[in-house]
């Protein structure tokens, strides 16, 4: 009975059972899908701040058009963003009525992604702090 026991582990098998591979296989795809959804959101991700940095390069030249050789800036429109395909931009003005002796009013350019998820949402948004027009009959 040693002998047979002997002879039994010397020839010992090396290789995997079909449930070992089954189980490495399921490893590995769990860790390759989790890798893939991560690359995904990172390159969404990417691609969401360039464009955002794409708005913002175009905003400031937007506003130093309008602040250059004393042009104004266009309180209540909107139009398409100069350079950039897809993407437009609003102006609201209201004024700043807890601020009455400087007459101050705040002026928001916003910047918007046609081709965003939310085309509707802002993708970029800055407030200006700028003297308040005056209306007649008012000062």
């Amino acid at each position: 009975m040693c002998l047979h026991r002997s002879l039994h582990n010397s020839r010992r098998r090396w290789g995997f059972t079909l449930i070992e591979v089954l189980a490495g296989l399921a490893i590995l795809g769990t860790v390759m899908a989790g890798a893939m959804i991560a690359k995904a959101r990172c390159t969404r991700q990417l691609a969401q701040a360039d464009r955002r940095l794409a708005a913002a390069a175009a905003a400031d030249r937007m506003l130093e058009y309008w602040f250059a050789d004393d042009k104004t800036l266009p309180r209540e429109s909107s139009g398409n963003v100069p350079g950039e395909s897809d993407m437009t931009w609003r102006t609201h003005t209201q004024r700043d009525e807890s601020n009455r002796i400087l007459k101050l009013a705040i002026t928001r350019l916003e910047v918007f992604d046609g081709r965003a998820i939310r085309p509707d949402e802002a993708i970029l948004s800055v407030e200006l702090l700028v003297p308040a027009l005056q209306t007649k009959g008012k000062s």
